[in-house]
């Protein structure tokens, strides 16, 4: 994977959590630090996107799909319930 060279600026106390957590780990730095951090942001970031549009999506159906959806969701449930692990 290439890497790509950048400066930030960050404030004291953030520094000293990065240096911290570097220090904590041997062999780690703070560019490793930042960017193991700015992953989970990421995806963290990714996670609430992807439940904010769910919730859009279910608050634009219409009454019809509403009744529809939950009816698949409860038989789906049932369904589910009836299963054993080792069927």
């Amino acid at each position: 994977m290439s890497r790509s060279k950048i400066s930030i600026t960050l404030s004291e106390k953030l520094l000293e959590r990065v240096d911290r957590e570097a220090r904590r780990r041997p062999g780690s730095s703070r560019s490793a630090i930042i960017e193991e951090w700015a992953r989970r942001g990421a995806g963290s970031r990714g996670a609430d996107l992807l439940r904010e549009e769910t919730i859009a999506y279910y608050d634009s159906l219409e009454p019809q799909a509403k009744s529809e959806d939950e009816a698949i969701s409860r038989a789906g449930g049932e369904a589910a319930r009836g299963l054993g692990y080792d069927d």
